[in-house]
């Protein structure tokens, strides 16, 4: 259905192209940069006028969010092992669903102000803003999750009807002007 789509797993800050592109997918990356107008520019580089950014990104104040800073106040506290070991009963590791890297931590915490305020900054007009998920990632409920298949679609579903504040990421259609 798309001849001429390439799909790449590549960095977005190494990445270049002598053509403009009409689509380009960034998603759970913001987060992690230290500089991330700069990945928002180069990426606006690489698009043709009027392009699509596709872009998920967690709410950086989001259950999920507040599960990882609990986590963190009880390792300070002396007790993240004892969690981990829980954790570890039902088969977590310090990965998560997405990605088997230990290293995540994030260092940036969007708002959706924020976003949108760096967004628009990086020469981009959001089309449409949905949230993306509500709590399949919180721990307990992705441990529930995994052993249930389709529970992730209602997850989703439920994500639709809360609050932007309370959701757990967003997926954001950004226009490049």
């Amino acid at each position: 259905a798309f001849s001429n789509a390439r799909f790449e797993c590549i960095d977005p800050m190494t990445y270049e192209s002598e053509e403009r592109h009409d689509v380009l997918v960034l998603s759970e990356v913001l987060e992690h940069l230290q500089q991330p107008l700069e990945t928002l520019n180069h990426l606006h580089s690489l698009l043709r006028p009027g392009a699509l950014l596709v872009l998920t990104v967690p709410n950086g104040y989001g259950p999920w969010e507040a599960m990882n800073c609990g986590k963190k106040l009880l390792g300070t506290v002396g007790l993240g092992g004892p969690l981990l070991a829980f954790q570890r009963l039902f088969g977590f590791g310090k990965a998560t669903l997405q990605s088997r890297n230990p290293h995540l931590d994030h260092v940036q915490f969007f708002t959706q102000r924020a976003l949108r305020e760096l967004v628009e900054r990086a020469g981009f007009e959001a089309r449409a803003v949905r949230n993306l998920s509500f709590v399949a990632a919180v721990f307990p409920f992705s441990w529930a999750f995994r052993r249930a298949p389709g529970i992730e679609a209602a997850d989703s579903a439920i994500a639709s009807f809360v609050p932007r504040w309370l959701a757990s990421g967003w997926l954001l259609e950004l226009l490049a002007r």
